[in-house]
Order: C-alpha cells, then sequence, then structure tokens
C-alpha cells in the first residue's frame, strides 16, 4: 500500500493505495524471480496458483539477502521460489476500509511489519 489519497469529501478507498505487483506461480526459479525483480524494481512478488489466488509472497529485500548469502545462489536460484515464499502475508480484500488494514498492519510482528500488504479482488 502506497500512496496518499487526493484530498476530496469521501472516504478514500483502499484502491487509492494498491500498487500492482508482479506474480509467479510456486514453480517459478529464483533465477526467474531475481530477473523479474531486478526487470519491474517490485517490491515483491505475489505467487499465485492457476487460478490467480494468492498462495503467498517474496518480497524483494529478503530475497535478495538469502540470495546474497554464502551459497545463497547455489542453493535457491534453480530452486522453485516456494521454498523461499511467505506462505502468510497479510491479505485483504480491495473493499476492506483502509483504517482497519492500517491498523492490521500496524499490529503485525516486527519481522513484517514492513513487509507490504497484498490487497486481492474477487479473492484473486
Amino acid at each position: 500500500m502506497i500512496g496518499v489519497p487526493a484530498h476530496n469529501d469521501q472516504s478514500p478507498s483502499l484502491d487509492t493505495y494498491v500498487q500492482q505487483a508482479p506474480y509467479v506461480s510456486p514453480s517459478a526459479t529464483g533465477l526467474h524471480v531475481r530477473d523479474l525483480f531486478e526487470m519491474t524494481g517490485a517490491e515483491a512478488i505475489v505467487i499465485c496458483d492457476a487460478e490467480q489466488r494468492v498462495l503467498g509472497i517474496i518480497v524483494n529485500r529478503l530475497f535478495f539477502q538469502m540470495i546474497g548469502s554464502r551459497f545463497g545462489p547455489e542453493l535457491y536460484l534453480g530452486r522453485p521460489i516456494s521454498i523461499l515464499m511467505d506462505t502468510h502475508p497479510l491479505i485483504v480484500f480491495l473493499d476492506a476500509d483502509p483504517t482497519d488494514v492500517i491498523d492490521i498492519a500496524l499490529s503485525r510482528p516486527i519481522d513484517t511489519f514492513y513487509d507490504p500488504v497484498v490487497v486481492t479482488y474477487d479473492n484473486q
């Protein structure tokens, strides 16, 4: 959720803050995900099943931290991203109240506090 709503008399909706994120299947390799991060500059990549339901996310800073570790490239670049993804990201529906989403996001543990919030529409 990044952005500032335009000033108006209506309450802002969550779509005011939403940015599109790239998505991949859980079988996408770490190498593919690395290339996608480098190409798009995305903060996170969403991992979805064949019906585009969210299975998890991989956050840019954590991904590069893992592959930048000793033996990281050998361990992760040729393997499926599903072994690295966060399988319990904060997921909300597009029609959720922004104030409630902010409250929930701010109450997350410190290790996920700065992670993006996944906003779905029609469970996708």
